[in-house]
């Protein structure tokens, strides 16, 4: 799953789902308004990738993300008390 984050607000969030042999199970795309964040936007990613992965009927799920950030709070389970937080530490 990642993110980009365009000029005017517009977000595009991408999710690939593989399984262990890395065969694609399941992919999507939005694109959306929202804010110019990238941190937010790919916590979104995040968000959609588990949707994704959920509506495919898989029931295990390993992510990968390039944001540090979403990385440490979804290892520690920590979630800040602002919307980065409640997005990287939302389980469904």
């Amino acid at each position: 799953m990642d993110a980009a984050v365009f000029e005017g607000g517009r977000l595009g969030l991408g999710v690939v789902v593989r399984d262990h042999i890395e065969d694609v199970l399941a992919a999507s795309y939005l694109r959306i308004r929202g804010e110019e964040n990238a941190k937010i936007a790919e916590a979104m990613a995040a968000q959609h990738g588990l949707k994704v992965t959920i509506e495919a009927g898989l029931t295990s799920l390993v992510s990968e993300t390039d944001c540090i950030k979403l990385y440490q709070h979804r290892k520690a389970k920590r979630q800040e008390a602002n919307y980065f937080g409640k997005l990287a530490c939302q389980e469904k």
